[in-house]
Parts: structure tokens; sequence; C-alpha cells
């Protein structure tokens, strides 16, 4: 039988900003310190102790850019989850059903239900990635336009 999860006792992954000072200058202060159950397609669930700080003037909240960069503010589950749902549903052309099996073969535990939501968040950040290449895309495809103009009417 596969473990659910890759540690039998799980230890709090110790998590906070990297910086303790604030754009303004001003001493960041701790607003809380929190669990957080995150899941990624390598280790599956993991525990981070997550510390939160704040600016006691321009009142900013800062949080782990590790943590960030691994998964979204209010997600459970990792970009690079999120990655997989999707290339197995729009990509491989899979059914919720056969990506909910092959993660459960790489010990990520999610429902049905999540699949899906997950299938639809990879489309919001796949428009959004699209979205912001569009103005340096327009403008490539207008320098290549250009010279290809300019060689024609040579």
């Amino acid at each position: 039988m596969i473990p659910s999860t890759l540690f039998v006792n799980p230890q709090l992954i110790p998590t906070e900003p990297e910086s303790n000072q604030c754009h303004c200058g001003a001493r960041l202060k701790v607003q809380k310190t929190q669990e957080r159950d995150v899941v990624v397609l390598d280790f599956g669930k993991l525990t981070f102790n997550e510390t939160v700080k704040y600016c006691p003037v321009c009142e900013d909240v800062f949080g782990s850019e590790k943590l960030k960069a691994l998964v979204p503010d209010y997600c459970k589950f990792g970009f690079d989850v999120i990655e997989f749902i999707g290339k197995k549903l729009f990509v491989e052309h899979h059914t919720e059903n056969e990506a909910l099996i092959a993660l459960k073969e790489r010990n990520v535990q999610i429902s049905p239900r999540g699949i899906s939501c997950l299938g639809e968040k990879f489309i919001a950040y796949l428009a959004r990635a699209h979205k912001d290449k569009e103005a340096e895309v327009r403008g490539e495809s207008t320098e290549v336009g250009k010279r290809s103009l300019r060689r024609f009417f040579r």
C-alpha cells in the first residue's frame, strides 16, 4: 500500500516574509501566525507555519514570497497541481476522473469537484497570462509585419 503522504509525522515548515522592513522604511510587526496545509505534486500534503507581518505605518501586510510562488492565495493546491490538471484536461484531453486517478497515483488527494474547480482556475490563469503578453506580442508582430512589407516593396 502506498502511503498517502511522504512523511509519516510531517513537521511544520516555518515561513515568513523575507524582509523585516517595509518599503516605507518602518520595521514590520507580527500580525499572526497560522498553520497552512498545502498540496504539491512532489511531496503531497505539506504543513507550513506561516508568519504574516504588517507595517504599523502604512498598514501593508506581508507574507512569505516563497509560499506565494508555490501556491495561490487562499488556495490549498500548488501551482504545479493546477498546471498538471490543466494539461491533463485541456492538452491531453483526459476526463476529470482520469485526472483524479493520475493525481491519486502521485499521492494528491482531491475530490472530483476540486478537479473541476482547478481546471477552471487553470483557464483563468492562462487567460491572464495571454492578456499580460498581448501588448508585447502585438508589438513584435507589428515589427515583423513592417519588415516583411519593406522587403516586399524593395
